[in-house]
Parts: C-alpha cells; sequence; structure tokens
C-alpha cells in the first residue's frame, strides 16, 4: 500500500527551520540533520473541524491545510513536533513546538498507521484532523470515498481507557465505541 503524502511549498521547512533555530532549541537543526543525530518526518496536513459539522457527516474541505505538523526526533532533545501555519497564500508562520506525551501519541499513532496499512492494496492520503471543541485529534487516511480515522489524541487515550486504533464511529462523535 501507499500511504500519500500531500506535497507543501519548501518554504514551509525554512520557516520550520527559521523557528526552530530561532528557539535555541538545539544547535542549528539544518546542522543536526545533515549529521544524522535528527530525523524530520515529512510533515503532515492538518485540518480543523467542528464536532457539529463531523455529526453531520461532514468534512473539512481538503483544499489547503491550516497548517502543517513535524514529527522531529532529535538524539538530544528527544521527540518533539512542531507546526508551521500557511493560511491560504499567506507566508508560512512558525507557531508552536510541543514535546512530551501528545507528541508520543502521534508517533504511536503514525507507527500504527504504518503497521494496520502495510499491507493493503490501496493508496491513501494521510493528515490530521484536529477538532478543537471536542478535544480530539485524529490521523485521517483518505481514499476516493472512503475516510479512516485512527484518534491519538483525546481525554481517553490520555487516560488509559482507549487505545490508538482505527476508530469507526469518530464521525458521529462516539469516541472509542466498538463497532
Amino acid at each position: 500500500m501507499t500511504i500519500t503524502i500531500r506535497s507543501h511549498d519548501h518554504s514551509v521547512d525554512t520557516e520550520l527551520f527559521r523557528g526552530l533555530d530561532s528557539l535555541d532549541i538545539t544547535q542549528s537543526l539544518g546542522q543536526l540533520t545533515t549529521a544524522g543525530r535528527v530525523d524530520v518526518l515529512e510533515p503532515l496536513p492538518v485540518f480543523l473541524s467542528t464536532a457539529q459539522l463531523l455529526r453531520k457527516g461532514g468534512l473539512p474541505e481538503k483544499e489547503r491545510p491550516v497548517f502543517w505538523r513535524y514529527l522531529i526526533a532529535d538524539s538530544q532533545s528527544g521527540l518533539m513536533s512542531a507546526d508551521v501555519e500557511q493560511l491560504g497564500d499567506a507566508e508560512p508562520k512558525f507557531i508552536a513546538v510541543d514535546e512530551g506525551r501528545p507528541v508520543e501519541l502521534f508517533r504511536r499513532a503514525i507507527a500504527y498507521v504504518d503497521k494496520e496499512f502495510g499491507g493493503v492494496a490501496r493508496s491513501f492520503d494521510l493528515s490530521v484532523i484536529e477538532v478543537p471543541a471536542g478535544h480530539v485529534s485524529a490521523l485521517w487516511l483518505n481514499a476516493d470515498q472512503t475516510n479512516v480515522f485512527v484518534p491519538f489524541l483525546s481525554v481517553e487515550i490520555l487516560a488509559g481507557r482507549t487505545p490508538i486504533a482505527i476508530d469507526p464511529n469518530f464521525l458521529s462523535g462516539q469516541r472509542g465505541a466498538t463497532p
């Protein structure tokens, strides 16, 4: 199976490096990447939605993501994610860096998708969908009219009551319910 990630303008990468370097988290990210001490995953597009839209069976338009999320593994600083906003035709803007359990759950969800969909013959587009008011984030796999959701950040997952797995009830808002 092929998991595709939407291509992005490389000015987003430039803004990521500028933003991280300005935080002085480590030495220059470019130097660390060249030295093989940092692994930067291709950024995933992030789309925002409302719980009301999802309950009605709707999904956000996939024409333009609100921002791009990078997963960064640094041999010195550990695991982190970074977000770069790109609204419309505006210049990209570094907006956040995150560490800790949410980032580890994001990494585990990516590994889960790779494992579960590795042998599937169909090609899926991979992105992230976030529902801020519902306090939930999920990986969103899309192929034609098929949508698969793998929540990785929710109250249930953080509390350990729900594992990272495909949620067939994601659109209904009944998180973690079995089919």
